[in-house]
């Protein structure tokens, strides 16, 4: 991203990369239970892929999909930090 003098990363991720900003819910707290029981591996890796992200100096968006079947709002789009269903 350097050498091609980027300064902005959007990327999608799972559950597993957490925000500072969520809130201690059951929605929050499961899906990551599940990943690191279930999906060893992929879980480290997103782990990692967090940390790498977070250290890092971009200016940086991280999209957690969880249930893309289900509209939230008219335009189809919702968002949560684990407030909210």
């Amino acid at each position: 991203m350097g050498k091609l003098k980027k300064t902005r990363f959007i990327t999608l991720a799972t559950p597993s990369i957490r925000s500072d900003d969520d809130k201690k819910q059951i929605a929050t707290v499961i899906p990551d239970f599940i990943a690191k029981l279930l999906f060893p591996n992929g879980y480290r890796e997103m782990k990692m892929i967090e940390q790498l992200i977070k250290k890092s100096t971009l200016d940086w968006t991280v999209v957690r999909i969880i249930n893309p079947n289900v509209k939230h709002s008219t335009n189809g789009y919702g968002f949560s930090l684990g407030d909210t269903r």
